[in-house]
């Protein structure tokens, strides 16, 4: 909602607000299913306390494809794009996957406006792999991406995606339920890049980004509040 507001008030309104749905493209469809495979996959995983065959893996995307509906000629296209694709990630980064995970993480809070109301935010982690044990503090934050790697987007959608990582660190510092301690907060890109190569993208959030995120957030709760935008 907020990178919404940011881009354009209004599309902000018509989406947020109004609720108007995106056109579904294939893209973002082929997106969820990856999503919808890797959460099961990783689930799985920690329900055995390892990391489970490569099988399961493209079993789950298989699962997605028929739960999603694609048309006939997009459901081969994408099923040949997603298997290769998590096969090649598997081979990857399998190795130093860890099943001590969370993933699809809800989390609630309140956020403190300068004029003393408060507003209710919240957000979903893709991923969350503890550390030192299953449900210690220290975390990583992991968001599953596919799609165009980071080098190659353009510079306002990495601004997005980074906004995306700080918002998190936000959600989790001082939360209520557990002191989060976030280790790394990483933009995992599931597909290769033109060059061929994965793409991991770590952002170190500091002071800096929480205070400049808290601003956005004061002038996007201001905006809605007066209806300004709509001006």
């Amino acid at each position: 909602a907020l990178n919404n507001y940011l881009d354009c008030p209004k599309k902000y309104f018509y989406k947020n607000l109004l609720r108007i749905p995106d056109s579904y493209s294939p893209s973002l469809k082929f997106g969820n299913i990856v999503d919808f495979a890797l959460n099961n996959f990783f689930e799985k995983s920690k329900k055995e306390s390892k990391i489970c065959a490569k099988k399961v893996l493209i079993d789950e995307f298989e699962k997605g494809l028929r739960k999603f509906n694609f048309s006939e000629k997009d459901e081969e296209k994408f099923r040949k794009r997603g298997e290769q694709a998590l096969s090649d990630y598997y081979d990857e980064y399998s190795g130093n996957w860890t099943s001590k995970v969370n993933t699809q993480f809800m989390i609630q809070r309140d956020f403190e406006l300068k004029t003393k109301d408060i507003l209710r935010i919240s957000g979903i982690i893709d991923k969350i792999e503890y550390i030192d044990g299953l449900f210690s503090p220290n975390i990583n934050v992991i968001d599953h991406k596919t799609g165009k790697a980071f080098s190659e987007i353009t510079k306002d959608r990495k601004d997005n995606y980074e906004r995306q990582l700080v918002f998190y660190k936000l959600l989790l510092t001082n939360y209520e339920k557990k002191d989060f301690k976030i280790n790394k907060s990483v933009l995992d890109f599931v597909e290769k890049n033109k060059k061929g190569k994965f793409e991991k993208y770590s952002l170190e959030v500091t002071e800096e980004h929480l205070s400049k995120l808290q601003e956005e957030i004061n002038t996007c709760a201001e905006g809605v509040l007066s209806m300004e935008f709509l001006k």
